[in-house]
């Protein structure tokens, strides 16, 4: 396992935040002397914190999920998409006869950490606290000799997730004066966009983590191999202060108050992708319902820009002076 993963603290109960498959590449030989109807069994045969729970997964349906030593992180087993545990085998018919004596068999299956509540940030997860694979053989009742078990896999290792997130303070933005009658000659008329950054500060190292997808690999070996990391997405989204002026232009009205200049809203533009886009003009402008993701760098920057842009729009055949003020949230999901 890597030594560190960062899992967006809004990832879903039942995602997956590591994944890794385990294989070997040598294989073992099953001779039987007589014809007999065997299963291939991936099974579960030590349980050091319990019994699985039946989760909802976001990858493979409702399962059994094993605890581990952290709240909030559970390990499954996953053999051809499908869950496994002790009370729930995962099983493949096989049939053995005269003109099949004998079959090559290796292990292949994967071990996943689902996300199963909230994770503190910096817990690090024991795989001694996993519980022990069985592979073996079974046969229907009435042959000797299985069960065979051919394989058990027990597990070492660690890995610290991080979950914390940035801090936003608030942020003004001087939208500067404009002549109304230079500009504001009927409805659709706007100023120029004006470019800002909202300032990230204090930010993990968004490492990205090994979900659904981009597993690590195991073979023949006890250490993890590969790097094709899910990237961390920030999803940005925004809920104004006051009325809208117009939906369908994300026309924001401005705040009510003695001398605030009629006619005119507020528009937002933004462009979705990496954080370091420097906005010419911005490729999409906010409407209600918008939302949008932004890759932040994982390079350990502690601060992290989002650039935007904003600008005034006419709603109105006509636009009287006056302040020209407006607010809103923003609303950042780390996944």
């Amino acid at each position: 396992m890597p030594d560190s993963s960062y899992a967006g603290e809004d990832l879903s109960v039942g995602d997956t935040i590591y994944q890794s498959n385990i294989r070997n590449s040598e294989m073992s030989t099953l001779s039987c002397s007589d014809s007999v109807t065997i299963y291939y069994e991936y099974t579960v045969s030590q349980e050091p914190l319990g019994p699985a729970i039946y989760l909802n997964t976001s990858n493979w349906g409702t399962g059994p999920v094993y605890p581990t030593n952290v709240a909030g992180v559970g390990v499954a087993f996953v053999k051809s998409n499908q869950l496994f545990s002790s009370s729930d085998p995962k099983q493949t018919l096989l049939t053995m006869n005269s003109t099949r004596a004998s079959v090559g068999v290796s292990l292949n299956f994967n071990v996943v950490l689902i996300k199963t509540g909230d994770i503190p940030s910096g817990s690090i997860v024991e795989a001694s606290s996993f519980p022990t694979v069985n592979y073996r053989m079974v046969a229907d009742t009435g042959y000797t000799g299985p069960p065979l078990d051919m394989f058990y896999v027990n597990f070492a290792g660690s890995v610290q997730f991080t979950t914390s997130t940035c801090y936003l303070p608030d942020t003004t933005i001087e939208m500067g004066e404009y002549q109304i009658g230079n500009i504001f000659t009927g409805p659709g008329d706007t100023t120029a966009w004006r470019n800002f950054n909202l300032q990230l500060q204090g930010c993990p190292v968004f490492s990205g983590y090994f979900g659904y997808g981009h597993s690590q690999t195991m073979i023949d070996s006890d250490t993890s191999t590969g790097t094709n990391v899910t990237e961390t997405q920030l999803r940005i989204s925004i809920s104004p202060h006051y009325p809208l002026l117009d939906e369908s232009l994300g026309g924001m009205g401005l705040m009510p108050s003695e001398g605030t200049a009629t006619g005119l809203g507020l528009q937002l533009g933004y462009t979705a992708g990496d954080t370091n886009v420097t906005l010419s003009e911005p490729a999409s402008i906010w409407t209600p319902g918008s939302v949008w993701s932004m890759t932040p760098p994982n390079d350990g920057s502690s601060v992290i820009l989002i650039p935007l842009a904003a600008r005034y729009y006419q709603v109105d055949p006509f636009v009287s002076p006056g302040q020209a003020t407006t607010s809103l949230t923003v609303t950042i999901n780390y996944l």
